[in-house]
């Protein structure tokens, strides 16, 4: 009952964290108290956490129904988990172009 509900706040949460990267600054480079963020290929870090964002947000709702499902079928969320896995990690290498070479 508790695991359902952590579920279901954060599958309620999604749009809020998607619309997150509406908080980064329309600059270059990215200064919090944590860390410092450049954004290297991307005009800016805003445009940079809308692509991240683009990506792990599919990533998070197919995890969850991975590891929420109880169908025999399951495992073959497992290709788009890993596409997107590797778009989220194609998106912080920022040297050239995301989906230039990755065909």
């Amino acid at each position: 009952m508790i695991i359902g509900s952590i579920v279901g706040t954060l599958i309620a949460t999604t749009p809020f964290i998607f619309y997150s990267y509406e908080s980064v600054p329309n600059t270059k480079v990215w200064n919090t108290f944590l860390f410092t963020y450049e954004s290297g290929y991307y005009q800016n870090a805003q445009t940079a956490m809308w692509i991240l964002m683009m990506k792990f947000m599919p990533l998070l709702l197919l995890l969850i129904w991975f590891f929420t499902c109880r169908h025999w079928w399951y495992h073959a969320l497992l290709v788009p988990i890993s596409m997107f896995t590797f778009q989220v990690v194609a998106a912080f290498h920022t040297d050239k172009y995301m989906d230039e070479f990755h065909i």
